[in-house]
């Protein structure tokens, strides 16, 4: 796996909570090509897994994750300003530093 160019497709993808269908889909493309077995929960889990081939007892390894990011809703635009709604929890210290796209 070439891990620069799947960052970069994994940070540029849309995965605002609720919205995560773009970096679902990334993950469930990456992982078909490294696992025996992929699924995707009723919650929209993506669950994979890869069969160990050494003798028994195998150990297990689970690898857990979020695939959502925080979001803005823009909800008023006054005198050149947005105002906004949050959608999922951040500190407000990061805003400052963070790129938007509107």
């Amino acid at each position: 796996v070439d891990i620069v160019p799947l960052l970069k497709r994994l940070s540029e993808a849309n995965g605002v909570s609720g919205y995560e269908h773009q970096v679902r889909q990334i993950v469930q493309e990456e992982f078909a090509r490294l696992a025996d077995e992929v699924r995707t929960d009723a919650l929209g889990n993506v669950i994979a897994l890869k069969r160990g081939a050494g003798p028994e007892p195998r150990p297990s390894i689970m690898i857990a994750t979020h695939m959502d990011e925080i979001g803005l809703i823009v909800s008023e635009l006054e005198q050149g300003f947005l105002h906004f709604q949050q959608v999922g929890g951040y500190d407000d210290r990061v805003l400052l530093g963070q790129e938007v796209l509107v």
